[in-house]
């Protein structure tokens, strides 16, 4: 078994990592329109004005996911501030080298199947600032300054996992629902409650909505 790290979210020096998770690829990438060339995808950070041009064709170097992928990362020769950059799939036609005649690996969502693990953690305040803010989170709205969450890493769990399915091998042992507040409560003892408090960020919502929602946010 393999042990895959992967930090969603981390402020070093000032600088807020720019890639949260991408799939090695080889293969080419051929606009067809003229389109803005990304270093961050999810910012649409283009600081030297970049594009890709109609018609001519790129070097694809990573996609965003295994199965449909929205963005391409391709290396621009000319780009003055990165030369990796992130394309949307819309801008153009991707050729995907598979690997001659082996058949690509497919993701399956089936208990007992993991073949590695993520350990997946997050600083608060970067993810607060990044989207928490933005999207009306609760717990970057409340958060205090001197705890834990503010000062620290937040663990979020080590998850068993699939290389093929990128972060997405979501078997939980039951039913997937639409809804995190349709889970059936967890019965947690007092002392497992008084430590989330402590470390989770999310652990004020759980007096406000109720037991349920630390499903969602261990």
């Amino acid at each position: 078994m393999k042990i895959i790290i992967r930090i969603l979210a981390i402020v070093l020096l000032g600088l807020i990592t720019t890639s949260v998770y991408a799939v090695p690829a080889k293969g080419t990438f051929t606009a067809e329109s003229s389109c803005q060339a990304y270093i961050s995808k999810n910012k649409m950070t283009n600081p030297d004005n970049t594009y890709v041009i109609a018609g001519q064709t790129y070097s694809i170097q990573e996609k965003n996911k295994d199965t449909n992928p929205d963005w391409f990362r391709v290396f621009i020769l000319n780009a003055s501030e990165s030369q990796l950059r992130w394309v949307s799939s819309s801008c153009g036609i991707a050729d995907i080298e598979e690997g001659g005649d082996t058949p690509a690996k497919q993701c399956v969502q089936e208990p007992g199947l993991a073949d590695s693990y993520v350990l997946a953690l997050s600083w608060q305040p970067a993810f607060c600032e990044t989207y928490g803010f933005s999207a009306g989170k609760q717990e970057c709205k409340n958060l205090p300054v001197d705890s834990a969450a503010a000062k620290s890493f937040s663990l979020h769990g080590f998850w068993p996992n699939q290389d093929t399915c990128g972060t997405n091998y979501g078997f939980c042992g039951a039913q997937k629902q639409s809804d995190f507040c349709n889970y059936a409560p967890l019965n947690l003892d007092d002392k497992t409650m008084e430590l989330l408090h402590s470390v989770m960020p999310g652990y004020i919502l759980i007096k406000v909505l109720g037991l349920v929602l630390v499903i969602k946010y261990i």
